[in-house]
């Protein structure tokens, strides 16, 4: 207070122009206080601000307690069960995908199941290695339908779920391929659910005939639909192997393949001599560069030209097959001449 009243009589001095000017000097016991006091102030400021904050939280608090009628117990009891129901929105198995159909000129369609309440993903890829996202939501319970209106734009694709880190544990595709008139050598690049002609090739023209060659007895055995019918039904045609398609009509016919896309090790077995194959990976490219056919020294490959109506030869090695090695689409087989059985082997795992 004192101070306060000499700095006011020093001001009131020093205004005054006939006055002498005076100044008050502080003792250096006084100063060393009036120092302390000014260090101190702020950090009393800051302490009793956080001590407000705090009590205007507690009251925070308390006032939505009161308007929402809950106690302290219950706000706990309401975290945790936040937290159980987003562990438990995490999937803990695998998703799995079911009973591929791929309509003739129109959408792919699949089923699919994982835990219920959990978000996923569908993915799409034309080769296996690139993914898109078409579709999401969250899992409801039961059986989930995904149709793929957009499928007759694509000639194959590949379909896989995700649900957070995990993958489905298998993959789904389709591939459609154009038949003319003639003969053609197809294969069914894909494992499902019999395999069998009558249900890869349901309706074909009258007179249709599917030949396939049996190594073990050197020839050829023909399966003909007529009647609406195969007269073999039960035939298959599996992944790796392959036939020679004879479609009587003057029409071009689209065959749709589809089911599970094969995963692992896999291994194709290639006997000495002729045989018919194509590839377990459903990857078109070249034969040996792309597609790791095992070649040895006077094999020959014999692909036919479904335009031409004609084989073309390649004997390994030869000067046409370093400069346009033979190219095999998806859908495609191929006659094979080993000098020596080996086993065509591929690995294929699709995180």
């Amino acid at each position: 207070m004192r101070r306060d009243q000499n700095a006011g009589l020093a001001h009131g001095l020093n205004s005054c122009p006939c006055a002498p000017k005076v100044s008050f000097k502080l003792s250096p016991k006084n100063q060393k206080l009036s120092d302390g006091i000014s260090n101190l102030a702020p950090s009393l400021l800051k302490q009793e601000a956080e001590a407000m904050e705090q009590a205007e939280t507690v009251l925070l608090l308390d006032e939505t307690r009161m308007r929402l009628n809950i106690s302290t117990s219950e706000i706990g009891g309401f975290v945790t069960s936040f937290i159980r129901r987003n562990k438990a929105n995490q999937a803990t198995t695998r998703p799995k995908l079911h009973s591929p159909l791929k309509h003739p000129h129109g959408p792919f369609h699949f089923q699919f199941a994982l835990t219920p309440g959990c978000p996923f993903e569908v993915q799409s890829s034309l080769d296996l290695i690139n993914w898109i996202t078409v579709s999401s939501g969250v899992f409801s319970g039961e059986m989930m339908d995904y149709v793929d209106s957009s499928a007759s734009d694509f000639s194959a694709r590949f379909y896989r779920v995700r649900s957070g880190e995990l993958s489905s544990e298998n993959i789904l595709g389709f591939a459609a391929v154009s038949i003319p008139p003639g003969f053609s050598m197809i294969a069914n690049p894909f494992d499902s659910v019999s395999n069998t002609v009558s249900s890869l090739m349901a309706k074909m023209p009258d007179g249709t005939t599917l030949s396939k060659f049996d190594p073990s007895q050197h020839k050829l055995s023909s399966n003909t639909y007529r009647n609406d019918r195969w007269k073999n039904p039960h035939e298959k045609l599996s992944p790796g192997e392959g036939g020679i398609l004879f479609n009587p009509s003057n029409d071009y016919l689209t065959l749709n393949f589809s089911g599970k896309v094969q995963q692992g090790n896999l291994f194709n077995p290639i006997p000495a001599g002729f045989s018919i194959r194509s590839s377990l990976v459903p990857r078109p490219g070249r034969l040996n560069l792309d597609l790791q056919f095992p070649l040895s020294e006077g094999d020959t490959i014999q692909i036919f030209d479904r335009d031409r109506q004609e084989y073309v030869t390649y004997k390994y090695p030869s000067p046409v097959w370093e400069k346009n090695p033979p190219v095999i689409g998806i859908c495609e087989a191929f006659w094979v001449q080993k000098t020596s059985p080996e086993n065509w082997s591929r690995t294929l795992w699709i995180e």
